[in-house]
């Protein structure tokens, strides 16, 4: 995940370096710390890089013991296909999607032949280290959540972090579960990418005050994904923009109904698809309750306000 990072600061800095070491986000604050002349916590995961900054290094091996971790969520919001995630450790590189990869980055750095077939052994010790850094962010999200207000337990319930609470409190499921933290379900990512990209020209079309077009290129999304409370808001806003009343008030409620996050954007779509109708009553009533739910939701606190 070739994400750049910039320093730009006092002299000191080695001008036109290039670290080749394995770096991670998680680097950010302990360099920064350590720039600052304050000691990095040791709690914290990553790892200070000042030194290589002020010093040319020569391009050396990834250290075998580094792991880095990323993850792509949104498809997984979305659709409810399996998160994408993907562990790093020196030349290895493991994927867990909706199928599971492995590439040697070595000789394979673009990623185009998965090898996990040949390597069983390795890609299964990988996914014993990916489980394990998921499982101990979802037990720091959940301490985090549990102490916190609705709306960070909401937020990190629609991250896959957290299991949403039931109504009558209790956990949805089994946050130890190594099966539903990694379980394998859905079409692969990459089979949705048609999907993805119509949502965004339909949001464009939207936008653009074009509800027909948006409607037309929204039709095969809804039908593969009738349950998605994103693509089902989008549908009704279209809808709520072309004049049709009661099947966009229909969708945008339904959408609400399906929505396990509170704080997402799907209560805002349907309380002003109510104001172009004039429900103005109902407008209160849908953005009060968003609020009962997301109390510091700033988005909610100014639709209301208004």
């Amino acid at each position: 995940m070739r994400a750049p990072l910039v320093f730009w600061g006092p002299t000191g800095l080695a001008r036109g370096l290039r670290v080749p070491d394995l770096a991670s986000t998680v680097d950010i604050l302990p360099t920064l710390l350590d720039w600052l002349d304050l000691d990095p916590s040791k709690e914290l995961h990553g790892r200070s890089w000042l030194g290589q900054l002020n010093t040319r290094v020569e391009a050396s091996e990834p250290d075998a013991a580094r792991v880095a971790y990323g993850e792509s969520l949104d498809l997984y919001r979305i659709f409810g296909t399996t998160p994408m995630r993907a562990i790093r450790q020196g030349n290895w590189k493991y994927i867990h999607g909706a199928t599971a990869e492995l590439y040697d980055l070595s000789i394979d750095p673009g990623e185009r032949n998965n090898i996990i077939a040949l390597h069983p052994e390795r890609a299964k010790q990988m996914l014993i280290a990916l489980v394990s850094l998921v499982a101990e962010s979802e037990y720091e999200a959940t301490a985090i959540a549990d102490e916190s207000s609705p709306e960070l337990r909401a937020q990190l319930a629609a991250l896959g972090y957290v299991e949403p609470i039931e109504a009558d409190g209790s956990d949805a499921g089994d946050r130890s579960s190594e099966a539903h933290l990694l379980g394998l379900r859905g079409p692969p990512p990459r089979d949705l990418a048609q999907h993805a990209e119509a949502l965004s020209r339909a949001k464009g079309s939207i936008a653009a005050n074009r509800f027909e077009r948006a409607l037309e290129t929204l039709e095969p999304v809804v039908t593969a994904h009738p349950q998605s409370p994103t693509v089902l808001a989008m549908l009704g806003e279209a809808l709520a923009g072309a004049g049709k009343t009661d099947r966009a008030l229909d969708l945008l409620n339904q959408a609400r109904e399906l929505d396990v996050d509170p704080c997402s954007e799907v209560r805002l779509d349907l309380a002003r698809a109510q104001a172009r109708f004039g429900l103005e009553k109902e407008r209160i009533d849908t953005l009060e309750d968003a609020l009962e739910a997301c109390p510091n939701s700033p988005t909610y606190l100014n639709e209301l306000a208004w």
